[in-house]
C-alpha cells in the first residue's frame, strides 16, 4: 500500500517537475545539453523483510537545494491528497543566456593521499 502510494504521488508530482524525471543528454543535432524525458521509470528497491529503498542523484544544472527541497515538499503534500502549494517557474526569461559546455566533463576525479 505505500509502495502504491508512493508510486502514485511521484507519477503526479513529477508531472509538474518534469525536468526531475529526465537525463541531460547532448542535442543530436547541435551537441547542446537537454533534458531527456523518456519514461525509464523509478528503480524502487523491496526488501524481504518489506521496506524498500529509493534513491536518487540530480545534476546541479538543472537542479539546485531549493528546487529540490521544493520537490520533496510538493511530494509530500501530493502523496497527502493536499493541494501543491508552491508550483516551480520554468521561465527562461528570468536566466541570463551563457553558452556553458555541460557535456565535457565526463567525470570528476578526486585525489587523496594514501595514509
Amino acid at each position: 500500500m505505500v509502495v502504491a502510494l508512493i508510486k502514485s504521488s511521484l507519477v503526479e508530482v513529477l508531472g509538474h517537475y518534469f525536468p526531475f524525471a529526465g537525463q541531460i543528454v547532448p542535442n543530436a543535432r547541435t551537441g547542446e545539453p537537454e533534458i531527456l524525458c523518456n519514461n525509464e521509470g523509478v528503480e524502487c528497491t523491496n526488501y524481504t523483510c518489506g521496506c524498500f529503498l529509493l534513491s536518487w542523484s540530480f545534476d546541479h544544472a538543472v537542479v539546485d537545494a531549493t528546487a529540490f527541497h521544493m520537490f520533496l515538499i510538493s511530494w509530500s503534500e501530493v502523496a497527502n491528497n493536499k493541494p501543491i502549494s508552491k508550483h516551480p517557474d520554468y521561465q527562461r526569461s528570468i536566466f541570463m543566456p551563457v553558452q556553458l559546455s555541460l557535456m565535457g566533463r565526463r567525470s570528476i576525479v578526486f585525489f587523496a593521499k594514501a595514509p
